[in-house]
């Protein structure tokens, strides 16, 4: 029982990581393009477009060459259940905002803001900076418990120790 309640602390911190992630994305975008719009606004777009074309081009070309020259298989595979440690509880968190909804708010409201009410932008910013340092400060306590049952679920699963005996051979 003390396995499944960690594991069950793990999906729990989980599920908050995964509600609470878009959010700090935004957060951090938004104080980026805050700091940075003032400065450069035609620099931080055309670097936008840049980064985003040189990320496109990288995820399809590594995509192609992996099928083409080493016969990878993209398809996810669907983990087994059989065997595996069972959650005591399960707690449905929201979604908030999506990720690149997020990343694009992030970025948008932040040059926009900048722009047009930059003194404004420049608090907002502040505030945000502070709102995620109080977040993620929080997080740092909680990581042991979030990895330390995963890591019991996969030495249960035996997942942990074929990944042991690949790294050493």
């Amino acid at each position: 029982i003390l396995k499944q309640f960690l594991y069950s602390i793990s999906v729990t911190i989980k599920g908050i990581i995964v509600m609470l992630l878009p959010v700090i994305i935004a957060l951090l975008l938004f104080k980026t393009m805050v700091g940075l719009a003032s400065k450069a606004t035609k620099m931080v777009a055309i670097l936008l477009v840049v980064v985003c074309s040189s990320s496109l081009t990288a995820t399809l070309l590594s995509r192609f060459l992996g099928e083409a020259i080493y016969s990878f298989s993209f398809s996810m595979l669907e983990p087994s259940e059989t065997g595996g440690v069972i959650s005591l509880w399960n707690i449905s968190f929201p979604s908030l905002i999506s990720n690149d909804q997020a990343i694009l708010c992030g970025i948008l409201f932040g040059l926009i803001l900048a722009k047009f009410k930059p003194h404004f932008a420049h608090k907002a910013a502040a505030v945000s900076d502070k709102l995620v340092n109080a977040i993620l400060s929080n997080f740092i306590y909680i990581i042991p418990f979030f990895i330390s049952g995963f890591i019991i679920k996969m030495q249960h699963e035996g997942v942990m120790s074929s990944i042991i005996n690949h790294y050493f051979s």
